[in-house]
């Protein structure tokens, strides 16, 4: 797996020190108050990571923290602990606080279905560590004791600025705005490792220790807990990068210097997610309550969301019609692609996994689709391995719409609905049965939820997630009908625009499509799906386009107005006296022409190519592919176009009533 390495500044390949096993160190939350969205973007991003690395088959043990003691509200040692502030604020003690926003921390994870780490353990629970440490580095001179309490002397570790990249002069402007001077440190970077009754007198939680009673900074805990529990090497530590400095800073400063190594090679951080007024924070008063976003769009939602804004390394600004997309374009299209397969494959009384037809017998859609499928994989698994989950979630969505909903389900229905089971309706149950079964596990990761409903209701197995991670066949990967699809999409695109701009309603059936005859070869037998999809009676397909259209060539100003300067309306009357196989060339690859008394060689973007069809026909195109339709409106196609509005306004009646298509009306 590749990941972007904050210690290096590059993304690199993940390497742990023991072949196959995993120590994985991430910090645990203040738990002073409620989590928000912005917490748990962080949280998220670790869980996927977590398992990334278990379904590449690592072992990783991942160790936790929860702080309830030692951090101040000021990252320069002042201000009180932010447990005693919550604690002021509902009236109860500093362990009850604790313990409750411990309770909703780990709840709104299991709502959102973020693993808990292998070990969580409490600041409070290894204060004997902490000494431990401390006591070493006041012996190795790595820190000292002044006015009662102990702090790191950050002037004798030379790597200090090693992580965050800045330097010395840098930080004499603190990082975050409530940093500010504490007198008894020797410098201005130097930070708390145990304070005495002299910093605070009111303190709640305070143990004894060979330097007066008291209790921990904050950063020590971190590197107490890692070291306890996963030993003196990490191989990665994550948190959000607020942690880069100071506290992640600190802890390489204080963990090196007791262990006199290195300590962890890969350091990971997660963005911000932002409002418009910029970090999400507690402190601000801006933060998003997880509670009423997940049970207003669910867990999977959000989790999907995140990953697909930006990278997680990088900070996002949160919004909700981002939300309501996702929601849309991922969990809808999802369920509604699994629910009409439900529902036919109930009402035939098919079970697919009965089939076992060899996909070089299939239709030729279902090998295109299977085609697109494994090229889903192979982008995924690689995107996974460079934990790019940006990557992963917008190739999901455009495979899931694009392909699967939008295409492959739309220009197959007829198939479905056939009332003898043949071999082409139990190859297309088969292929859309494989689909969405490699989907539950691609997403997985991401969307644990409504990966393991689909996958349940698809095999009646246990679970999703004790599924193998899918490999892709890269002789199912078939280019030449993918091209052919692409050029059949293509012209239903353009041909839903040209009615669009005919204004002529896909219900109503037209005579004929006219299409240039250089791609009668490439549609082959798939007339069937264009003529479906547009509602057209005849294709025709012709030499000479210029008996229904006149090609209007001008130059592409963007391109071209630099180039010419003030000659551009010579070049533009230049472009008039095109010829036909001229225009037709240009569409797809240069020509040279004679322009003001030299030879140029022009290509295809430094004109616009427009159509204009003579009357009774529209059209449209791309560039490269041109589409004419006829729009002369028989009195026997427009009965049939009454009876086509007929039949969806009694469908829509049915679905308003709740009937199932196995349900017979009379009309």
């Amino acid at each position: 797996m590749k990941l972007f390495n904050t210690l290096h500044k590059s993304v690199e390949e993940f390497v742990p020190r023991e072949e196959g096993k995993i120590k994985m160190y991430t910090c645990g939350p203040t738990v002073y108050h409620f989590a928000h969205i912005g917490n748990l973007r962080t949280y998220i991003s670790e869980d996927i990571l977590e398992k990334g690395f278990r379904y590449l088959g690592y072992d990783v043990q991942r160790v936790m923290n929860i702080t309830d003691v030692g951090h101040l509200v000021g990252d320069g040692d002042t201000g009180e602990d932010k447990m005693l502030v919550a604690a002021k604020r509902e009236h109860k003690s500093s362990r009850d606080i604790a313990k409750y926003y411990t309770e909703c921390f780990f709840d709104d994870c299991r709502k959102l279905n973020i693993k808990k780490p292998d070990v969580v353990s409490n600041a409070t629970d290894n204060i004997a560590e902490y000494i431990k440490i401390i006591s070493k580095l006041l012996d190795n001179g790595y820190a000292y004791i002044a006015g009662g309490n102990v702090y790191y002397d950050t002037s004798k570790f030379e790597k200090y600025y090693d992580l965050s990249g800045r330097n010395k002069e840098d930080l004499l402007v603190a990082v975050r705005n409530d940093v500010s001077k504490d007198e008894f440190k020797k410098n201005p970077f130097d930070f708390g490792l145990w304070f005495t009754n002299s910093k605070f007198n009111n303190q709640e939680l305070q143990w004894d220790s060979p330097w007066g009673r008291g209790y921990p900074g904050w950063h020590i805990e971190c590197s107490g807990i890692a070291i306890k529990y996963l030993g003196e090497y990490l191989d990665i530590h994550c948190g959000a990068e607020d942690a880069v400095f100071p506290h992640h800073t600190n802890e390489i400063a204080q963990s090196e210097a007791y262990l006199d190594h290195r300590w962890c090679d890969t350091w990971v951080h997660f963005g911000f997610l932002n409002d418009k007024t910029g970090k999400m924070s507690k402190s601000k008063g801006n933060i998003v309550s997880p509670f009423k976003t997940i049970e207003t769009y669910g867990a999977d939602t959000i989790r999907f969301y995140l990953p697909y804004t930006s990278p997680v390394w990088t900070p996002i600004k949160f919004d909700e019609e981002g939300l309501k997309e996702i929601y849309s374009k991922y969990i809808n299209t999802f369920k509604n692609t699994y629910s009409f397969f439900e529902m036919y494959a109930n009402a035939d009384n098919i079970d697919p996994r009965e089939y076992n037809i060899d996909v070089e017998k299939r239709d030729i859609t279902d090998k295109w689709l299977i085609s697109k499928l494994n090229k889903l994989i192979k982008e995924v698994t690689s995107a996974y391995e460079e934990y790019d989950l940006t990557k992963v979630t917008k190739a999901i969505i455009v495979f899931l719409n694009d392909d699967l909903s939008n295409w492959y389900i739309r220009s197959n229905r007829r198939r479905f609905w056939e009332s003898e089971l043949t071999e082409s309706k139990k190859a297309v149950y088969l292929t859309t049965y494989e689909v969405l079964l490699t989907l539950t596990k691609l997403t997985a990761p991401i969307t644990p939820y409504i990966s393991e409903e689909i996958y349940k209701c698809l095999t009646n197995k246990e679970s999703v997630h004790l599924e193998d991670f899918p490999k892709y066949d890269d002789s199912l990967i078939n280019e030449s009908i993918e091209k052919q699809m692409d050029l059949i999409r293509d012209i239903c695109s353009l041909g839903r625009f040209a009615r669009e701009e005919a204004k002529i309603k896909v219900r109503q059936p037209i005579s004929e499509l006219i299409l240039d005859s250089n791609d009668e070869k490439t549609i082959g037998n798939l007339q069937v799906i264009i003529k479906e999809e547009l509602n057209v009676k005849n294709i025709i397909f012709i030499k000479d386009m210029d008996k229904y259209m006149e090609y209007i060539v001008k130059p592409n100003f963007r391109e071209v107005g630099k180039l010419f300067g003030p000659k551009v309306n010579m070049f533009a009357e230049t472009l008039k006296k095109l010829s036909h196989d001229e225009i037709s060339k240009l569409r797809n690859e240069e020509i040279e022409i004679v322009f003001d008394g030299s030879t140029i060689k022009v290509v295809p973007n430094m004109v616009d190519i427009n159509v204009k069809v003579k009357e009774g026909y529209c059209s449209s195109n791309n560039g490269k592919t041109f589409v004419i339709l006829n729009t002369e409106l028989t009195d026997e196609l427009i009965l049939e176009g009454i009876a086509r509005e007929l039949i969806r306004k009694i469908q829509s009646m049915r679905k308003e009533m709740d009937l199932v298509i196995t349900d017979r009306i009379n009309v």
